[in-house]
């Protein structure tokens, strides 16, 4: 009972907010800067980055243009430079995986590059959460998003509004809100199953030994 508890508390907590929150596809941000802070701890990076005055999208921008296959929008033609200041990024799993076991990762006093997404306002504390979709490291390596991953993706932030746009581009079909919260359901629904099926084993097995 207490395994079940304790993974009923971990599986079925709030879907996390990369698979329940949308993402503004329309308008993807470029910023460049140094890396005030870096915090590679899992599941996600942060990282703090001071972005200077009259930063422009580079002509080579190009060397993003797999964005745009991975989410079928012309990503790189439609950038725009991150104003001054201080900035927070988030790094999603997928990236994490291919950035943090190399020594080309960014840290403190490095410079980096990054086409992040700018998270809808849904009326919690990750509205206009800032979501790395490709960042360049000190060496000049670009490590992309993976394709198919959970990050619901819209075309335009409604204002005031939770829900992705009119136009219907959020999520693909299949992927829901609930998604995390529903397969940790059922995960803990299998070990409980499971455990009830073992306790009665045992019991019975005591029984038989009992009684001879």
């Amino acid at each position: 009972m207490p395994l079940a508890f304790v993974l009923a508390t971990i599986l079925t907590r709030p879907a996390h907010h990369g698979s329940t929150g949308h993402y503004d596809r329309t308008r993807p941000v470029y910023l460049s800067g140094t890396v005030v802070t870096a915090d590679w701890g899992y599941p996600h990076a942060t990282m703090t980055v001071d972005v200077p005055e009259g930063l422009r999208v580079p002509a080579d921008a190009g060397r993003f243009a797999t964005l745009d296959e991975l989410n079928d929008r012309p990503i790189v033609d439609s950038l725009s430079a991150r104003p001054p200041g201080r900035v927070e990024i988030l790094f999603p799993p997928d990236i994490m995986a291919d950035v943090v076991p190399s020594d080309d990762r960014p840290e403190r006093g490095d410079r980096v590059e990054a086409v992040v997404f700018r998270r809808c306002d849904q009326g919690n504390s990750w509205d206009g959460e800032l979501r790395v979709q490709a960042v360049a490291t000190p060496s000049g390596r670009v490590v992309f998003r993976s394709a198919g991953t959970r990050t619901r993706y819209s075309d335009g932030c409604p204002g005031g509004s939770s829900a992705p746009s009119a136009s219907g581009a959020g999520a693909p079909a299949g992927r829901d809100d609930n998604g995390d919260a529903l397969l940790g359901g059922a995960v803990v629904a299998g070990v409980g199953v499971g455990a009830a099926a073992a306790v009665a084993w045992i019991t019975r097995r005591r029984r038989h030994v009992a009684g001879r």
